[in-house]
Order: structure tokens, then sequence, then C-alpha cells
């Protein structure tokens, strides 16, 4: 795995997340705190991951409670900071919320903005903590759940994690297809398109020359951009760039969308069970 430390967006962050890496084992016990949300599950779960790998003590506090051990890190969902909170010791306490950071720059010199999810904070740290676990690098992949679960795709572009994306990509932990290379795809994250186009579509593709292909996605995408119920980016994303995990039948988008619809009820139930099942398997079912 590269070093997410070496990227734009965790340039405010890196110091901080590598000397917390650096002090977790003579702090062990780790208490990890999260409220019992998406974001919440995610982060501990890649945490979790780099502690089991490590063989770092730690105990899961789901929703985080009174008299706090000594040694903790804390997953906060509050308003993005433009400045990450420091790393305090005596005793050890780290703090992932959100951070508003430079993502991208454009070839003019022009910076692009936007919000590091706590997810990624910790799949960072994970990394940092065991570059090598086997639970860290199953669970790589799903740093992009915490923006991909943030409202930025559907008011604008999302340069944060449209770098985090390439990053993982250009690395390989999943491959970016378009949506007919997918095997089976989750209907519900785009309900107007034509399923017979879907279909004729798939069955023809690999005989498509890249303009034919264009053209073939903007006619699948048609129906959801007159529909407007999500945004151009997110749509974006779905039809163009959906991510997919070797030895995986489902796609990463799909899988996101799985993991939402188990917080529609007890969410102190689903953020403990999702979190064991992915570090058990990776994904969610």
């Amino acid at each position: 795995m590269h070093s997410l430390l070496e990227t734009e967006p965790f340039q405010s962050l890196a110091p901080v997340l590598r000397a917390a890496a650096g002090t977790l084992r003579t702090n062990s016990p780790i208490t990890l705190c999260a409220e019992p949300t998406i974001v919440g599950a995610l982060a501990l779960a890649h945490l979790e991951a780099a502690l089991l790998d490590a063989g770092i003590a730690y105990r899961r506090r789901v929703p985080p409670r009174d008299g706090l051990a000594s040694s903790v890190i804390i997953v906060s969902e509050e308003s993005p900071q433009v400045e990450p909170k420091p790393l305090e010791s005596g005793p050890f306490r780290l703090t992932l919320s959100p951070l508003s950071v430079h993502a991208l720059y454009g070839h003019d010199g022009s910076s692009h903005s936007g919000t590091l999810s706590p997810v990624a904070q910790a799949a960072a740290l994970a990394a940092e903590i065991a570059p090598d676990g086997r639970r860290v690098r199953m669970l790589r992949p799903w740093m992009l759940a915490g923006n991909w679960h943030s409202d930025a795709l559907d008011t604008s572009y999302d340069p944060v994690y449209s770098r985090l994306r390439d990053h993982l990509r250009d690395e390989g932990a999943f491959r970016v297809v378009p949506l007919p290379s997918v095997t089976e795809p989750d209907a519900a994250l785009l309900p107007t398109i034509d399923g017979e186009r879907m279909s004729a579509t798939k069955d023809s593709w690999s005989g498509l020359d890249e303009q034919q292909r264009a053209e073939a996605l903007s006619e699948i995408a048609a129906p959801e951009v007159f529909n407007g119920s999500l945004g151009t980016a997110r749509l974006e994303e779905l039809v163009w760039h959906r991510l997919v995990v070797s030895n995986s039948p489902r796609d990463l988008h799909s899988q996101f969308a799985a993991l939402q619809t188990r917080f529609s009820g007890d969410e102190i139930e689903a953020a403990n069970s999702s979190i064991d099942q992915l570090l058990s398997t990776g994904e969610v079912e």
C-alpha cells in the first residue's frame, strides 16, 4: 500500500496520525469511542482492524460512555474544522473529526477543497499502525464510504472523494469500471434506469468502441438525469466510476447502500454487527 499521508488531503493531519501510530502500543489498552452511525462504525472498523493485526489491546464503546479509560480514540462527527485536533498525551487522547482540506490542485494551480471524513482518517491511521496487516488491507477500499455517505456528491464535485478514489485505484485496492461491467449492481441505486436497455448494453458492451460506449452510457443515464433525484457528481460515480474489488460479486457502491439499510432500525446493534462483519469478511451483506 502507498502511504495516504503523502497525499494532498492528509497534508495537515499527517504529523498527528504519525505521532499517534508511534505511541499507541505504549498506551494500550486503547478505548475506541463512536456514536452508532455509519461513519462511527466504519471508522472503528478500520481502527480495530489495525489494532487486531498489530496485537494491541483495545475496547469498543458504541455509544461512548462516561468515565473513559486514560487512552482513548474518539470518532467525532461535528462540523468540519480547518485545523486537525492535536494529539494529547498524559493521557493519550486522539480525536478524529471532519476536516476541511485541500484535496487537488488544478492545472492552473488553483486549489480544490473538501471535507476529509473520519473514516478516511481512521483508514490512514490504520495503515500506519499495521501497514501489512491482513484486515487493514481487506478494509482499505471502505475508506471512501465516509465521503460517499456525506452530502457533498449531491451538491457538487467532491475533490477529496475523487483524490482518494484515484489513489486507491492506482495502488490496486479496486478497479474503477463503468456500470455495464458490474456483475450484480444494486438496482435501487438507479431506480429509473431502463432494465431492458441496461441488459442489452451489457450484452453488447465488449463489442463497442470508445465512442459507442460513451453514447451507450449517456443513454443509460438519461432517465436519472431527467429525474433529477441524484446530484450530477453522484450519478457520474454510479454510472461511469463503479468500484469493483477482486473476488467480490458486488461492487462497493452496492455494499455502501446495503450498509445504509442496516441503520434504519436499532442503530447500536447495526453498528456493532457491521463492525464485526467487516472485520470478519471485509463485506456487508
